[in-house]
């Protein structure tokens, strides 16, 4: 693996970590203290924020140098991930936090068919890709469907 892979799979890893940890303050938060929508609210408030002071000297040129034509793709994507994160704690609301997230999970078998229609000559999926993500949605139905709950 080359350099800019390696930082992106900590970059992965950290993400994963993060996730999982606002998986579990936001299942005890739902349960003692808030609503689900206020808590996707801060959420999204908070990392409007930390995105900024992060990158915020990069962010700024590239805002004024993104094309008008792009701005629609831009606006649908934040509009999916802030509906992702709205429903994230809703389903955390009114499931266990051990269910919800590897339903969530599945999200990588929507996305490699989503980038096989629409990403052709941008993204590849290799035989190996497709055998990893059937082994991740393996788990997620034997936790989902298995005796332990």
């Amino acid at each position: 693996m080359n350099k800019i892979k390696n930082i992106g799979v900590i970059y992965a890893v950290i993400s994963a970590f993060m996730y999982s940890l606002a998986a579990v303050i936001g299942k005890q938060l739902t349960e003692d203290t808030a609503s689900p929508l206020i808590i996707s609210s801060f959420s999204l408030f908070f990392g409007l924020i930390v995105t900024f002071l992060v990158m915020a000297p990069k962010a700024i040129k590239e805002i004024t140098q993104t094309p008008l034509k792009n701005w629609n793709t831009i606006i649908i994507a934040g509009l999916c991930s802030s509906c992702g994160v709205m429903f994230y704690f809703l389903s955390l609301a009114s499931a266990p936090v051990v269910v919800v997230t590897p339903i969530i999970s599945i999200y990588p078998l929507i996305t490699i068919v989503l980038a096989f229609l629409f990403l052709k000559g941008i993204e590849t999926i290799s035989l190996r890709t497709i055998l990893g993500t059937i082994l991740v949605i393996s788990g997620i139905i034997f936790i989902l469907f298995g005796n332990g709950n």
